[in-house]
């Protein structure tokens, strides 16, 4: 699938990593990842605690989010309000991130789908969420306290509410060592 797939398609496959054609996994584990700290406990967490290495699939998810804040945010810290100059950015920084992840799990021999989505968070991760329909979802969990979180609530209080899988948050303090 080509890069401008993402402007017609609601997901974008970016790879499969260290997946043998005929693998059943006995479990699919989706992570929904982003950059931050709690993100990373929460990796940690489930390669630590929860993943059987030989016999589970860990679905990673990260979504390219298409809002004006996220245009504001970009333009803030590249200093440009150029649309393909933003996608391109936001692109790049989405696989990096993913790819980055995504070979930590190839080299501890973990089976791992990488996907970019793109648009509103709690919505992109629902809808992917219900394609894959997932034995256990981790989450990590943050307090960011934005507007956004007080009006349209967190993203794991939207998955909570909005899907009938098992999640498991990671709290911010789990200490990742």
């Amino acid at each position: 699938m080509s890069e401008d797939a993402l402007d017609f398609n609601p997901f974008y496959h970016l790879q499969i990593i260290h997946d043998a054609p005929d693998f059943i996994p006995n479990r699919v584990i989706c992570l929904p990842i982003d950059t931050l700290e709690n993100s990373v406990n929460a990796v940690q967490y489930a390669i630590n605690r929860i993943i059987n290495h030989q016999s589970d699939r860990v679905v990673l998810l990260h979504v390219m989010e298409c809002t004006h804040a996220s245009l504001l945010h970009t333009f803030l810290h590249t200093r440009t309000t150029k649309e393909p100059a933003f996608k391109d950015f936001q692109l790049d920084h989405s696989k990096t991130l993913l790819t980055k992840v995504a070979a930590e799990f190839q080299s501890l021999k973990i089976h791992v789908t990488a996907i970019l989505l793109q648009g509103e968070v709690r919505e992109s991760l629902r809808t992917q969420i219900l394609v894959l329909k997932p034995d256990l979802i981790v989450l990590g969990k943050q307090s960011k306290n934005t507007l956004a979180d007080k009006l349209l609530g967190t993203v794991s209080n939207y998955l909570l509410r909005s899907i009938d899988y098992p999640i498991l948050i990671v709290p911010e303090t789990f200490n990742k060592h």
